[in-house]
């Protein structure tokens, strides 16, 4: 019995029972099955870096996916002690991809190496990481 005066069911039972006739969307999916989303396929899954060092400074490039899935590829890039004197150029032209994950360390990078009074230009930034960046609002902190 619904209750007029709500337009809602009377009791807890009724709410139950309407509850269970409304179909349900599938939310995530089922361990070991593809991706739902159609864009997947089209998600760089590794990720390129490249390193060149001249007595000006370095040119890193970046390319492919920077996200949680090649994080710690990118990690490990940086690992490797590319502490090296003066500007640096981040060259983003291959660069496809990027989430969350990949933004924020892409984030930490230039600002680690703008606290260390090294100037950074970032270029070739475009397609789905410029969008990202432009979107969170992380755009202004790497374009002059």
């Amino acid at each position: 019995m619904s209750d007029s005066r709500r337009g809602g069911p009377a009791s807890a039972a009724e709410a139950d029972s309407e509850l269970r006739k409304r179909p349900t969307r599938k939310l995530r999916a089922e361990k070991g099955s593809t991706d739902d989303d159609p864009r997947a396929s089209q998600r760089p899954t590794q990720l390129d870096t490249a390193l060149a060092v001249t007595a000006a400074g370095a040119l890193i490039s970046i390319g492919g996916s920077l996200s949680a899935a090649t994080i710690q590829v990118f990690q490990a890039f940086l690992a490797e002690g590319h502490d090296h004197p003066g500007d640096v150029v981040l060259d983003l032209d291959g660069l496809r991809y990027i989430d969350s994950t990949g933004v924020g360390r892409l984030l930490e990078l230039v600002t680690r190496l703008r606290s260390s009074g090294r100037r950074v230009e970032v270029v070739g930034l475009s397609g789905q990481p410029r969008q990202v960046l432009a979107l969170v609002g992380a755009l202004p902190m790497l374009t002059p």
